[in-house]
């Protein structure tokens, strides 16, 4: 679950976008996890894209 600063989970229609829009604004998030042993907690302090085709690469291309 990804929250802002209220813990208040965001609505689908915010990832319902391309990822370099959706990337920046999950910037100062807050990210909440659920575990057996109590919640954990970050902050999202930079968010990268990153694009990978398997197989590709300088020596396959």
């Amino acid at each position: 679950m990804i929250a802002p600063p209220d813990r208040t989970p965001l609505p689908r229609e915010f990832f319902d976008r391309p990822v370099l829009e959706v990337a920046p604004d999950l910037q100062g998030r807050t990210l909440v996890r659920t575990a057996p042993d109590g919640p954990i907690v970050l902050r999202l302090t930079e968010v990268v894209y990153v694009y990978f085709t398997y197989g590709m690469s300088r020596r396959s291309a």
